[in-house]
């Protein structure tokens, strides 16, 4: 019986339906211990639907086997020449995730699929560059006619840029990647406080909270940052400014500021 009910599997299962049950289960893993965070959901999202549009969904499981996917770069390519190495490697790990997801479920008899070899120099991999200080006031005056009245006349739409605006510069002064700045909450700051540079000029330190479950690399860690007076000028136009509210929420206060305004 547990011959036959793997065997039912193994050909009546699909890629399309794989990845269905394979999305839900790392869904589960969001904000839990040893788990993922939202934007690594995202991401392994992404990565889903690239697998889909190089492999049709369509695809039984039977018809794969560990070299399916050997030619996994020039697939990529062929959708994207632009594609980094790096980000192609990072889908090779996610899809060898789903092949030992179906192994367990016996919908395949095989753990692991096979790559061929990339190799990537340091130089290739890159750094997150940062702003120049000439880069830094050109951003700063772009940001003043983006929110401006004469630009934007429209009041809902501007207090959307607005709220945009202070999440760029906040992002660009704490460092803080995007998906935690979007998870994180006004309990999270801890305090303020006013400072002077070695040039006079005065500057509002922001300590935060970088919580564990919102970590990419999950370990929590205690920011202080120029820039408080952004958090502040932001939490003056909010509505939700709760302990538990999201800083930067939808207009409901129910959920992060979506993606589609950032």
């Amino acid at each position: 019986n547990a011959g036959k009910e793997a065997g039912k599997k193994y050909f009546g299962m699909n890629l399309g339906l794989l990845i269905e049950e394979f999305l839900a289960y790392r869904k589960a893993d969001i904000g839990v211990a040893g788990g993922i965070t939202a934007g690594r959901w995202t991401t392994i999202q992404s990565q889903c639907r690239a697998l889909l549009r190089t492999k049709s969904a369509q695809l039984k499981m039977n018809e794969l086997d560990e070299n399916s996917f050997y030619e996994w770069r020039q697939m990529r390519q062929r959708d994207n020449e632009n594609l980094a190495l790096v980000t192609i490697r990072n889908e090779q790990a996610t899809i060898n995730q789903i092949a030992m997801f179906a192994y367990q479920k016996k919908y395949i008899p095989f753990q692991r699929f096979n790559f061929r070899p990339i190799s990537i120099k340091k130089d290739d991999i890159g750094k997150r560059d940062t702003f120049s200080l000439e880069e830094y006031d050109e951003l700063l005056g772009f940001m003043r006619r983006y929110v401006s009245k004469q630009v934007c006349s429209n009041e809902d739409e501007r207090l959307e840029r607005l709220a945009v605006r202070d999440f760029v510069l906040i992002a660009s002064n704490t460092a803080l990647r995007v998906g935690e700045l979007r998870q994180l909450r006004w309990k999270d700051i801890e305090s303020y406080e006013e400072a002077t540079d070695e040039n006079g000029h005065k500057h509002t330190l922001v300590t935060i909270n970088v919580r564990r479950e919102i970590s990419k690399v999950r370990n929590s860690r205690r920011i202080v940052s120029r820039g408080g007076e952004y958090f502040q000028r932001h939490r003056d136009r909010s509505i939700f400014v709760a302990d538990e509210d999201f800083i930067f929420s939808n207009k409901t206060g129910t959920h992060q500021l979506g993606t589609r305004i950032l």
